[in-house]
């Protein structure tokens, strides 16, 4: 359906879409159970449109400390 759906989209209105999967099965980048993996294996593809995929090969753990890491810089609670 989602395949379907995709193949509908005019190329001139993807231009802004981004597309992001928000319920995705954790594990090494493009395993079988994913659902972003199941999707391109589908043909799943928006041309022009924005691609992030969710499993981007480094841990949870690694992804939040740079994320609070960056944060903080951004916001000024950390400075250097």
């Amino acid at each position: 359906m989602e395949v379907l759906v995709a193949k509908k989209i005019k190329e001139k209105l993807s231009d802004n879409l981004v597309v992001a999967l928000v319920d995705e099965r954790y594990g090494p980048v493009g395993h079988p159970d994913s659902n972003w993996f199941k999707l391109e294996i589908a043909g799943f593809k928006i041309k022009g449109a924005k691609m992030i995929p969710i499993l981007i090969g480094i841990s949870l753990a690694v992804f939040f400390i740079v994320k609070y890491l960056i944060t903080g810089l951004m916001s000024g609670i950390f400075s250097f």
